[in-house]
């Protein structure tokens, strides 16, 4: 949960001026901004740690899996045209 002035800067969601001004303090506000990223970090790392490993996991094994697919196709294509039925006469 974002608490305003805590471990973040809540603004309305139609509210472009108002998002506007706290991007522009966090870019003059050194300390505000530490301050935010500071408090934001445990909470960050406690809900969504885990699901980053999951995804990262998850990521992990289908590039594994089209690695295996991809190597598949490319010896199945240099059989297939080693083959002599498909050598020119």
């Amino acid at each position: 949960m974002i608490e305003n002035g805590v471990n973040g800067i809540l603004v309305k969601a139609d509210n472009l001026r108002e998002l506007a001004n706290a991007i522009l303090l966090l870019l003059d506000d050194d300390a505000l901004r530490r301050k935010l990223a500071a408090n934001a970090r445990p909470v960050l790392i406690s809900r969504y740690y885990h699901g980053r490993i999951t995804l990262k996991k998850a990521l992990m094994q289908s590039i594994s899996a089209l690695d295996v697919e991809r190597q598949r196709l490319l010896c199945s294509t240099v059989k297939n045209s080693k083959s002599p039925s498909n050598q020119k006469i």
